[in-house]
Parts: structure tokens; C-alpha cells; sequence
């Protein structure tokens, strides 16, 4: 379906008073089975600007190095025209460093948020030797469980980690073992201050 140039949104985006640039906002609407997607990558103030398939309702993720910023999807109605929307996030960055890889197996990050609110609540962030540590901005507040897996077969190689992303601390850097065999019920617990696969509710 064509987009509609009569139905506008724009607006800028800010993660904790700072214009968040160069993230992905991603506009979704749903019209029965079909979902229309319009996007915008916001430059160095912050600013997007899309053009929708249709006026109504919509839900928006963001997304950095192609990866969902968990924990601050919005909702917003179109209507005919321009339309404003700013969207003023508050969040942490999470680190996280692999202590016990060799770089000879492929590895991703699994990180679920334990509310499941708003449309995505998992993701699988593939890891890169060359780019360590593998940073998370903007993850909204709340807790999350995190551990090293196999992007083939979805094999634990780690403890399952939580992780509770606050106001009070938004900078952490977390060393996570790479090891094999673990319980699968065993759980670590830490208050941190702040090709992919994705879990996201039903809708």
C-alpha cells in the first residue's frame, strides 16, 4: 500500500534529556491481518519524520545497530495532516563483557524483560569480537534475565543473569562467564543501574 503524504508524524527523540541520534523509529499499524511499517532514522537532534499508510492508531520500537531497544515502545493515534510527537525516554545503558570465549563459536546475548509489556519483550544480540563489550542503550527501566546462548540452537551457554535497570546507577559493566552443562534453573541477581531473534506479545 502507498504511503498516504497527508498523514505525517514527526518529532524528536531524547533518551534522558539527550537527543538520541541516529536510532531507528519504527511506526507500526495494524489494518486486520496486515501490518504497514514506516520508519525514520533521527539525526543528530534527534529528529524523525515518517510518512504513514493511513490516519488511526499506531505503535512505535525503536531500534540501535538493528537491535530493539527494550522496554520503550510507544503507542500514538495519527490523524490526517502533520502530525507532532515527541518521544522523551528514560533508560540505562547495560555492558556486557564475555569472560571465558574463545571467538571460535558463533555466540548471541538472549535478554528478556520480565514484564512483558508493550509489543517486544526478548531479543538475541549477535556477538562481535571486535566490538566488546556488547552495549545495550536505552534499555527502559525494569528488570531483565540475560545469558550467552548458541544463535543455532538456542543452547544456554551461560548462568541465567537478572538484572534490574534503575535510575540509580545507568552506566554498569557486567562480566558473564561463557561456560556449558549450567542449570537452566539457576539464576544470578544484580541491581545495575542502567540476524536476530525476537519475542513479542501478542497483539
Amino acid at each position: 500500500m502507498a504511503l498516504n503524504a497527508d498523514v505525517v508524524v514527526g518529532g524528536a527523540v531524547a533518551l534522558n534529556g539527550v537527543p538520541f541520534e541516529g536510532v531507528t523509529v519504527e511506526f507500526e499499524q495494524k489494518r486486520g491481518d496486515t501490518r504497514q511499517l514506516a520508519s525514520s532514522v533521527t539525526d543528530a537532534a534527534g529528529n524523525y519524520q515518517v510518512f504513514l499508510a493511513d490516519e488511526g492508531p499506531y505503535t512505535v520500537v525503536f531500534r540501535r545497530d538493528r537491535t530493539i531497544v527494550l522496554g520503550q515502545d510507544q503507542e500514538g493515534t495519527a490523524r490526517p495532516g502533520n502530525n507532532r510527537n515527541d518521544w522523551l525516554l528514560e533508560g540505562g545503558t547495560l555492558r556486557v563483557t564475555p569472560v571465558n570465549w574463545d571467538h571460535a563459536k558463533p555466540m548471541s546475548l538472549w535478554i528478556e524483560r520480565k514484564e512483558h509489556t508493550g509489543m517486544w519483550y526478548g531479543i538475541s544480540v549477535h556477538l562481535e569480537g571486535n566490538r566488546l563489550p556488547l552495549t545495550l542503550i536505552g534499555l527502559g527501566f525494569g528488570a531483565y534475565e540475560l545469558h550467552w546462548m548458541e544463535p543455532e540452537h538456542l543452547g544456554k551457554l551461560s548462568r541465567a543473569t537478572l538484572v534490574t535497570v534503575d535510575a540509580e546507577n545507568r552506566e554498569p559493566s557486567l562480566e558473564l562467564a561463557v561456560t556449558a552443562n549450567n542449570r537452566a534453573d539457576v539464576c544470578d541477581h544484580f541491581t545495575l543501574g542502567t540476524s536476530q531473534l525476537a519475542l513479542r506479545t501478542a497483539m
